[in-house]
């Protein structure tokens, strides 16, 4: 049910005749939304795979930990899937898309503050905050997870 309503919110930006389009074919509402994902993490990979020469020329001047290199290239992957998601989220939630960019823009730029708040809280005033929310940064933010597979473990 709220599927369907989610689903039903990504219509609503769909006012420039795109609806039509979308009800006459034999597509179910999630394969739009998951086409939607895999388009644009297709092109986003595509577009770290062209950096992959970069790598690859600094391995011909040295020794290059490729364990390192190939968990960096995982995790932006994985890391891109998230704030896609959000995006997505975004853009279903709203008609207009000026105002789904500025959602989604905002949307990631708070995890991306959330995830380095965690690494610079130094202040005595805000230290009982930090201890009660560590735990609930840390599982929300992607930068843990990112800088474990940056590592390469």
């Amino acid at each position: 049910m709220k599927e369907k309503k989610l689903l039903a919110l990504a219509y609503l930006k769909l006012a420039d005749g795109m609806l039509e389009i979308m009800q006459t074919w034999p597509v179910s509402d999630l394969s739009w939304v998951v086409g939607k994902f895999l388009g644009t993490l297709a092109l986003v990979t595509l577009t770290l795979l062209l950096t992959a020469s970069f790598p690859i020329a600094i391995s011909a001047i040295g020794d290059l930990d490729w364990g390192a290199v190939i968990g960096g290239y995982l995790g932006l992957i994985l890391m891109a899937a998230a704030y896609i998601s959000l995006g997505i989220f975004a853009s279903a939630a709203t008609s207009n898309q000026v105002i789904a960019f500025i959602n989604g823009f905002l949307l990631c730029f708070c995890f991306y503050i959330i995830s380095n708040l965690n690494n610079r809280v130094n202040n005595h005033t805000m230290f009982v905050i930090y201890i009660m929310s560590q735990h609930t940064i840390r599982f929300i933010t992607s930068n843990r997870r990112f800088t474990i597979l940056d590592v390469g473990i």
